[in-house]
């Protein structure tokens, strides 16, 4: 009995072995804009009457999963040698990727029906800092830049945050203003006051000529000291 349970094992794990439903792979290249990888299973196999393994042959061009629904995304950035993820499909997906019907009777679980599924950490990687932080976590390893959403809050990290677009706080009611334009308006009224020639500015009707006129122009500026795309309360 021990020996027929022995060789049923064997049997079954030669057999098996020809059915992959998912490895450990490593990115060779990446386009993402079609969403598209070439990967290197991190697998080999040594044949029969063979002394040298022989490494699983890289998969080319084949789909990468991502968060997309109702035209919405979050699309990764992998990179050459960034560890996947490979899944292989038990149908083809050729034309389902196409929305439309597969065979049944078709070839299962192989190469040609594979998908990186999603990335993976080394053994032992060095976390950033920010990885302890609770919540939803959105970042690079490098600490540089980290959006960290909770439940009450959503917080920034990173040395710039630039936005295309209109930047509006909820029940904000008043524009910011914009420094650098300030700046410059109120050193053009200070220069013109600051050139008047001292004396008695009662009596000086230049001196309040020139003071009527910087005030003009101060006024006529004013409102372009308001931020057009950000408002604050």
């Amino acid at each position: 009995m021990t020996n027929f349970i022995q060789l049923f094992k064997q049997f079954w794990n030669n057999r098996s072995r020809d059915i992959v439903i998912g490895c450990i792979g490593r990115i060779e290249s990446f386009d993402k804009v079609r969403m598209r990888a070439d990967v290197q299973p991190l697998v080999e196999y040594t044949s029969e009457n063979s002394t040298s393994a022989t490494r699983f042959a890289i998969i080319g061009d084949i789909p990468v999963q991502f968060l997309f629904a109702g035209g919405y995304y979050i699309r990764p950035d992998y990179v050459k040698g960034d560890l996947v993820w490979i899944s292989y499909a038990t149908f083809s997906i050729e034309n389902g990727l196409n929305n439309s019907f597969d065979d049944f009777d078709g070839s299962v679980f192989s190469r040609e029906n594979a998908s990186v599924s999603h990335g993976l950490a080394k053994e032992n990687w060095t976390a950033p800092t920010a990885f302890s932080d609770s919540g939803l976590l959105v970042g690079h390893n490098s600490g540089g830049i980290t959006l960290q959403i909770t439940e009450t809050d959503i917080i920034g990290k990173g040395a710039k945050i630039s936005w295309d677009g209109m930047f509006e706080i909820f029940n904000a009611t008043e524009p910011a203003v914009l420094g650098d334009t300030l700046v410059a308006i109120m050193t053009t009224f200070c220069s013109a006051l600051s050139s008047i020639a001292p004396g008695a500015v009662a009596e000086n009707a230049i001196a309040l000529s020139a003071i009527k006129t910087a005030a003009a122009s101060l006024q006529t500026q004013l409102g372009t000291i308001k931020a057009q795309k950000v408002k604050i309360s």
